[in-house]
């Protein structure tokens, strides 16, 4: 990720929740467990923020596994109320983020060749909500649809086709058979 990854997801309602790694980046064999309660009301991806409901809280476990380098496991669930690509009505869709993640601390990362750019680790700050931000970015659905036989919006007047069928004509003709109908209807007038 690079640095410019704040600007496409930005935590809205977001609590200071950093956490130092030093301790253990230099303290082999240290294993230390925590766990945040996760409560933020908004999410903002790409300009668009959507609704956060039933957060559950955020656990880490973090295992230094060398000096300098620490192995970081975590998980996280809540709902977001995301619009219907279809129909545009609102939906609850749950995300269940678990990861796990190799970091270096800060004088590893300088010393590495081609340095991996990282947006939720600072120095040797953990910014845990930066990290949930990536995992969801990642999760995004292509597709959000309040149920997989979701009908859509009418073409002609809007109606939402779930809850009403409107009656509109919404037949359109194939553009790559034009053609044969100009003939057909010149046929039609010869006649």
């Amino acid at each position: 990720m690079t640095k410019g990854f704040r600007v496409y997801i930005i935590h809205k309602v977001r609590k200071n929740l950093e956490l130092d790694l030093f301790d253990i980046f230099t303290s082999e064999g240290k294993v230390i467990t925590e766990k945040y309660d996760s409560d933020p009301e908004e999410f903002s991806v790409a300009g668009t923020s959507y609704a956060v409901k039933d957060a559950k809280p955020v656990t880490l476990r973090i295992e230094n596994i060398a000096l300098n380098k620490v192995y970081l496991t975590g998980s996280c669930a809540f709902t977001l109320i995301m619009q219907c690509d279809r129909c545009l009505k609102d939906t609850e869709v749950p995300f269940s983020l678990s990861f796990e993640r190799e970091l270096l601390s800060k004088e590893l990362r300088d010393e590495a060749e081609e340095p991996e750019e990282c947006g939720y680790l600072e120095e040797n700050l953990l910014d845990v909500y930066g990290l949930i931000e990536e995992e969801l970015l990642l999760s995004l659905p292509e597709k959000v649809l309040c149920r997989k036989d979701c009908k859509g919006l009418c073409p002609v007047c809007g109606a939402n086709r779930n809850e009403k069928e409107c009656g509109c004509d919404t037949f359109v003709p194939d553009p790559r058979l034009a053609g044969l109908g100009d003939i057909l209807k010149q046929l039609n007038k010869e006649v």
